[in-house]
């Protein structure tokens, strides 16, 4: 999914179902395209960047026309900064519309880099990568799924998300651990993927699974009980390799998705074990 269709299809579409009008704040101009294609017979989009007047007028119709049934969602959408005060929101044309349905952005996690990993949770690392260098275009966003498919351990471990290729590195079932063993490039692969989509640069030179694995267990497992402890270990552990804070929601499914399936828990329990042993 492009990053322009999740921002379209989970974000506005969803908060129109909730509240049949939404308001778009969008002082960059990001989403005006996004926000017009929304526009069918059932759905009235304003472009307030034409005449205000006459948008204004336009809003208040579809109002009347939504009211009544005739449409069913209405969208704004502004060149401007939402509102953060009373006086602001009283020069604000169409506050009215804001108050009665659903704003755009809503909160810090509808900032644009927020969206990103949202929307890529596979490149969460190397998004914030780029947005430390500037704000990234659309489609270097979407590039990113073209740069990091990992097609060779997608085949091998029959994976389709970051979170299935870990644990098929982790916990293979016989096909999986038969299939890495019959074909070895993909380690030059795991290696990559790791980097981008967990921000840890493997240390082990071994090229085979177990030796693979047996670091990413210490490192995953760390890296969930650095989380619970928000940061609060002692200082001789704090130094241990983790991955970084922007891949916690992939290390809490997979642990978690480790401990739950039947075919998973003993082995979670052993290596749990030996890693609370090493450390």
């Amino acid at each position: 999914m492009t990053i322009r269709d999740y921002i379209q299809n989970q974000v506005f579409a969803r908060r129109l179902q909730e509240r049949a009008t939404l308001v778009i704040y969008d002082p960059a101009r990001r989403y005006r395209d996004i926000a017009l294609d929304l526009a069918t017979d059932q759905c009235r989009v304003i472009d307030g960047s034409l005449s205000v007047i006459e948008q204004r007028e336009l809003a208040t119709e579809a109002m009347t026309d939504l009211a009544e049934g005739r449409i069913h969602h209405l969208v704004v959408w502004l060149p401007a900064k939402p509102p953060r005060e009373a006086t602001d929101r009283q020069g604000d044309p169409f506050a009215v519309f804001a108050a009665i349905g659903a704003i755009f952005p809503q909160g810090d996690g509808d900032d644009f880099a927020s969206i990103c990993r949202l929307a890529k949770p596979d490149h969460v690392p190397e998004i914030n990568r780029l947005f430390e260098e500037g704000e990234p275009s659309f489609e270097l966003i979407d590039a990113l799924d073209a740069g990091g498919s990992w097609p060779k351990l997608k085949t091998l471990l029959h994976a389709g998300s970051a979170r299935e290729i870990l644990l098929g590195v982790l916990a293979p079932d016989a096909q999986q651990e038969a299939a890495l063993k019959a074909d070895p490039t993909w380690v030059g692969e795991i290696r990559e993927f790791c980097l981008r989509s967990l921000g840890h640069r493997l240390k082990t030179r071994g090229q085979t699974r177990p030796s693979i694995a047996d670091e990413l267990w210490q490192v995953l497992l760390y890296s969930e009980f650095f989380f619970d402890s928000a940061g609060d270990v002692p200082p001789e552990l704090y130094s241990l390799l983790r991955v970084g804070e922007e891949a916690s929601d992939l290390v809490y499914e997979v642990c978690n998705e480790l401990r739950k399936h039947q075919d998973h828990k003993q082995r979670y329990l052993d290596q749990a074990l030996e890693v609370e042993e090493q450390l």
